[in-house]
């Protein structure tokens, strides 16, 4: 693909590249949502569970299993206490993710309101949706068949299973508290990663990750439906590389009309966006002629060639290449010494959804 000159591109041109660079910038700050809420699990609950696990061990003598110790109060108080722990966590990671996201759908809404406004050449007006609007996508909207509250719940319970799982296992081998302990956290040597809740982290992550994307997706649409006056239809945008799953190749670079046909995320951890299209000066009844001079993008409502992330990439400054891949990568990507599709995660360091406004705005 030849990659046009900043200066001779289209709206919509502009609005594809700036969707990508967004795309880039929010899979750091998706890293970043990730780290929150995993520390807040690492902090607060696996703590309590623990601590909680400790005492009620150190208190019942369990020492082997059967079928008449499970009966015993003793051990169901033992795990009616933990579970309870496990909820109350989870349910104040939730509430906590919650209110982050709906700071993501405000900032969305804001960024696709000013990327509009920077590629146009004329002033346009965007409605921006309401702020019940955009919490309801977070805590109303369904993605992968479930609510917010049903995946946070969903992973209580499978923690719960996991957990009394691995102390059963415990007390069927007579196993001392440290060690049952040991099991559900796991042992610093492999920076607690041996343990039940090693799973729970993981699970926690896919959960933030593909609800963020779930969340700037839908507040993107809700703007796209909001101004059908002004855009004309909604493009989709993978980012194209060695990970890329076969439902998003397939969408990638198809329009549908605002409200209609498919939306990211497409599966679990989805990568996939959306750039608006808009109308031409003709179809928005302008009797304007296209603007050709140096510097100025036409509104022709032409949806733009699809450029794959790597060949956008490869367009931009050193400086955003390093800030994609992290400097030691994007050096080799300059090189031209590895292939692009070596580079399939986002190496940078995290950024906070305050850091992503900065780096965005300048």
């Amino acid at each position: 693909m030849i990659l046009q000159a900043e200066g001779v591109l289209t709206v919509n041109e502009r609005l594809l590249r700036a969707a990508i660079r967004h795309a880039v910038l929010m899979e750091r700050m998706k890293a970043s949502e990730v780290e929150a809420i995993i520390s807040m699990l690492n902090r607060d609950v696996i703590p309590d569970i623990t601590a909680r696990l400790r005492w009620m061990l150190d208190r019942v003598n369990l020492r082997g299993i059967d079928a008449l110790v499970l009966k015993t109060q003793r051990y169901k108080d033992m795990i009616s206490g933990l579970n309870g722990v496990i909820d109350e966590g989870t349910r104040a990671i939730r509430l906590e993710h919650v209110d982050r996201l709906i700071e993501v759908a405000k900032y969305e809404a804001e960024w696709q309101r000013g990327a509009i406004a920077r590629a146009s050449p004329v002033n346009v007006k965007l409605d921006l949706p309401s702020v019940s609007t955009m919490r309801s996508i977070v805590t109303s909207r369904p993605f992968e068949g479930h609510l917010m509250r049903d995946w946070w719940s969903g992973l209580a319970e499978a923690t719960k299973g996991r957990v009394q799982a691995q102390i059963n296992a415990g007390l069927s081998l007579s196993e001392g508290t440290d060690e049952i302990v040991r099991r559900i956290r796991g042992t610093a040597q492999a920076r607690f990663q041996d343990g039940a809740m090693q799973t729970t982290r993981r699970n926690a992550e896919a959960i933030v990750r593909t609800a963020t994307q779930h969340v700037s997706s839908n507040t993107r649409e809700a703007m796209y439906e909001a101004n059908s006056d002004v855009i004309d239809g909604v493009q989709i945008v993978a980012t194209l590389d060695t990970r890329t799953t076969p439902i998003c190749r397939s969408q990638d670079g198809k329009v549908y009309k605002a409200g209609e046909g498919p939306r990211p995320p497409f599966h679990w951890g989805c990568r996939t966006t959306t750039a608006p299209v808009l109308k031409s000066w003709k179809a928005l009844g302008l009797p304007f002629k296209e603007l050709d001079a140096p510097g100025r993008a036409s509104m022709n409502g032409q949806v733009p060639a699809s450029m794959t992330y790597y060949e956008w990439l490869a367009s931009q400054p050193a400086n955003v290449q390093d800030m994609a891949l992290g400097p030691s990568r994007g050096k080799l990507f300059r090189s031209g010494k590895v292939s692009a599709e070596r580079f399939v995660d986002v190496r940078g360091r995290p950024l906070t959804l305050k850091e992503l406004a900065a780096v965005e705005a300048a």
